[in-house]
């Protein structure tokens, strides 16, 4: 039987004890490439939208939108995220060692992040194919759900209807199936790094058999911090100002995030010491 979600976020408090700043910094290090990106993305596309209304506004068309782009001004933007898919998974993974070593209470370090680079390769292929199987699933379900409505002719419009606003959920809740029978996988091989992109995958489904729901429950638990986190950025909006809230804002989801990650590590740990059959492989 899984522990609740208050005794998963007590060992996570309880490794994370007196290691705070050593796992904020190894944090923020591993999404620095993300963060990049997204610091180089979002101004660019912001402005792209911008332009992109301003000359629909004024009646010209989407060619002649097209044809007025600087097309330079993303390369420096696709570099960054070629090396975030690249890198990431595999810094993301030495998080989950530094993790499962807290978690033991052995000394992990923040070279400890880098540790799970030799295996990068696997790590990004790991990572494709989770991601490539959640947008798969959701498609599926999707389909399912459309493709009756263009292929036959004279579908009932109040059936058509229907079937069209069911779509989207069943594509959710496809991906998140998807999601949660993977969502281990990282962590298993960030502990066995030996292991192939299938093993991986295969130990993370029979762990989350019969579990996806304590998962999802221990995610909704943080709901309360997630609030309070924006409520916090509100009132200091308010009295400092917004460089202030932001910087604030921005180190409140860190910490939050540290936590949750070995939240989810500590529920990982739990289920594998009921398969002890991964150490042995």
């Amino acid at each position: 039987m899984m522990p609740g979600s208050a005794l998963l976020r007590f060992n996570a408090r309880k490794a994370l004890k007196g290691h705070w700043q050593t796992a904020l910094l190894t944090a923020f290090t591993a999404g620095l490439f993300v963060t990049v990106f997204q610091v180089a993305f979002l101004p660019r596309l912001n402005n792209t939208a911008a332009d992109f209304l301003s000359l629909i506004g004024q009646g010209d068309s989407i060619e002649a939108f097209i044809s007025q782009m600087d097309w330079a001004q993303w390369i420096p933007v696709l570099v960054l995220y070629a090396v975030s898919l690249v890198f990431t998974p595999a810094l993301d993974m030495g998080m989950s060692v530094y993790y499962l070593l807290r978690l033991e209470d052995k000394a992990a370090a923040f070279r400890t992040l880098f540790c799970r680079m030799g295996i990068f390769f696997k790590a990004l292929v790991l990572n494709l194919l989770i991601n490539a199987k959640i947008l798969l699933w959701g498609a599926g379900a999707m389909a399912v759900f459309i493709w009756p409505i263009y292929l036959v002719p004279g579908f009932m419009s109040g059936l058509a209807l229907w079937l069209a606003n069911l779509a989207p959920i069943a594509a959710l809740a496809a991906g998140g199936m998807a999601y949660y029978r993977h969502v281990l996988a990282p962590i298993v091989m960030a502990e066995f790094p030996a292991f192939t992109v299938k093993a991986a995958v295969r130990f993370s489904k029979r762990y989350m058999r019969g579990r996806k729901k304590s998962f999802f429950l221990t995610q909704l638990s943080f709901a309360g911090w997630f609030a309070l986190s924006l409520l916090l950025s509100g009132v200091l909006t308010e009295l400092l100002g917004d460089v202030i809230s932001l910087a604030a804002g921005l180190f409140a989801d860190l910490a939050l995030s540290v936590y949750m990650r070995a939240t989810y590590t500590s529920f990982y740990k739990t289920v594998r010491n009921t398969h002890p059959e991964a150490e042995n492989s």
